[in-house]
């Protein structure tokens, strides 16, 4: 096995093991959020809180101009070479962009909020989304500085400050809601409060025990507009995750009511978890595959892919099981049976956010090659696609429509992203070992999903962490009957062996003779 692939791959696992757990902890502490806010208000007001957020989200994804990628390409791309100059004027460049461009975009929003919101035609929208927009300059400075300790493969404090301690900071303020107001625009100061204070507890943190403020430089040479020029274009990929989703929630917010958004948004959060397991590997698959990619290692970087899709895909496909074949009982048991309605919407999400798990990361590995324009313009296809089929399809299919058009346009977009990958580089992520047990267990989850919703309903919580175990285990059980395990698999468990201090001899033996 390649030298340069094995060191690779070890320090992703372990660092991504690392980001992972962090991950998880944040994702059960949004989830916690989640959940407040849906049983605390009505399905019309969670519908009115979802377009003020995302209203704030677009705000940001626009404010930051595409930073949140191009600074950290460029710091990781410095960093190989080893000049702290150039890193130093793209930190301080890319801080000057953000506070001017997110001030910029505060004002015009909070001028234009009166004369563009009313198409929704939504009483409360307008100010609800004005408290909203407080929030812009501090989100956008808050994702930078992270961004600049991404590009240093620094992971603590991404998972720290935007895993964990924001959502800890927002229940806390949920709490403090219920107990003197209950009213929606209390739960949106609560969002609002919590941004602002992890942004200023970050920028404390930065500013006492940052070893990236320690940089020994002689002088600083603004890097402001090469480095729009190179992120600018990142902006399309940068919406990646939540362009789809939130022209969904746009775009019913003007063609049905809040009721419907409020629908659909329930069904958001569980079809992103699909997404979770890729989205904690690239905080430091960037910086890492952007060294090996500047000192022109083609065959690392072909290898590496293959099998980080691959374990993103083992590890996500228990996942896939239990919300696809069962999205009824999962809406019932965690946002109650008002959000039953959304099941056919969590199926289609999810199918559209699982291609991405089976192709890869092969947008940001576009990005990182410098096809800045032409994942541009595949993102900007892939807006095109979504509003066209939603203008279509919600006024005849309310939120259905509006998630078969999320799903047609994540799967082609995927796909386009994958041709082109390919057509660049030959990198693609389908191997034998990776193909082989996919079938078996397929067949294996339907026919248990099939016997399990003829014998009842609504399947409770334990049931589904039951079944979940079960599919894990089906798959476990298929790559193993199908010799489907690489060198690199046992890598990995020698390395968890190393990292826990455990003894791993019998599982070891069971891989060796599977390989």
């Amino acid at each position: 096995m390649n030298s340069v692939v094995n060191s690779t791959l070890k320090r992703l696992v372990v660092s991504t093991s690392i980001v992972f757990i962090g991950s998880i902890v944040g994702m059960l502490l949004a989830f916690a959020n989640r959940l407040i806010i849906i049983r605390s208000l009505t399905v019309e007001e969670f519908g009115i809180y979802s377009i003020g957020l995302t209203l704030l989200n677009i705000l940001v994804l626009i404010s930051a101009l595409g930073l949140q990628v191009g600074t950290t390409r460029e710091i990781a791309y410095f960093k190989a070479q080893n000049s702290m100059d150039k890193i130093w004027n793209v930190i301080i460049s890319a801080i000057q962009i953000a506070i001017v461009s997110s001030l910029f975009f505060l004002l015009v929003a909070e001028l234009s909020v009166d004369f563009i919101l009313p198409i929704f035609d939504i009483n409360g929208l307008n100010s609800i989304s004005k408290i909203f927009f407080i929030a812009l300059p501090f989100s956008v400075l808050t994702s930078i500085i992270l961004t600049i300790f991404r590009g240093f493969g620094i992971m603590k404090e991404n998972i720290i400050f935007n895993n964990i301690l924001l959502f800890v900071f927002e229940i806390m303020y949920l709490f403090i809601a219920i107990v003197f107001d209950l009213s929606l625009r209390s739960f949106v100061y609560a969002h609002v409060l919590a941004i602002i204070s992890v942004f200023i507890v970050l920028a404390l943190y930065t500013s006492r025990h940052s070893l990236i403020l320690k940089i020994k430089v002689d002088k600083y040479e603004p890097m402001r507009k090469s480095l729009l020029l190179f992120s600018l274009p990142l902006m399309g990929l940068a919406m990646v995750p939540i362009i789809i989703t939130t022209t969904d929630t746009l775009m019913l917010g003007y063609f049905m009511n809040a009721d419907a958004v409020g629908i659909y948004n329930g069904a958001v959060p569980f079809a992103s978890i699909i997404s979770a397991i890729l989205s904690s590997l690239m905080f430091l698959y960037v910086p890492l595959m952007t060294q090996l990619y500047s000192k022109k290692q083609n065959d690392e970087i072909k290898r590496t892919y293959s099998i980080i899709t691959k374990w993103i895909f083992s590890i996500s496909l228990p996942i896939f099981f239990i919300v696809f074949f069962f999205p009824d009982s999962v809406l019932n048991a965690f946002f109650g049976f008002r959000y039953i309605q959304a099941d056919i919407v969590l199926q289609l999400l999810t199918l559209g956010f699982f291609t991405n798990t089976i192709l890869g990361p092969n947008g940001i590995t576009l990005t990182i090659m410098g096809k800045t324009k032409i994942v541009f313009v595949f993102a900007l296809l892939r807006l095109i696609i979504n509003i066209s089929l939603n203008v279509l399809l919600i006024p005849l299919m309310g939120f259905v429509g509006a998630a078969i058009a999320s799903a047609i346009a994540l799967i082609s977009i995927n796909i386009l992203n994958s041709m082109k990958l390919y057509s660049i580089s030959k990198i693609q992520p389908f191997s034998k070992n990776y193909l082989k047990p996919i079938m078996l267990s397929f067949i294996v989850a339907f026919t248990v999903s099939t016997l399990f919703r003829t014998s009842t309903y609504l399947l409770p919580i334990w049931m589904l962490i039951v079944l979940f175990v079960v599919f894990a285990g089906v798959y476990c059980l298929s790559i193993l009957l199908t010799k489907s395990f690489d060198d690199e698999d046992l890598m990995l468990m020698l390395e968890v062996e190393k990292k826990l201090g455990i003894n791993l001899l019998s599982a070891k033996k069971i891989m060796r003779r599977f390989i």
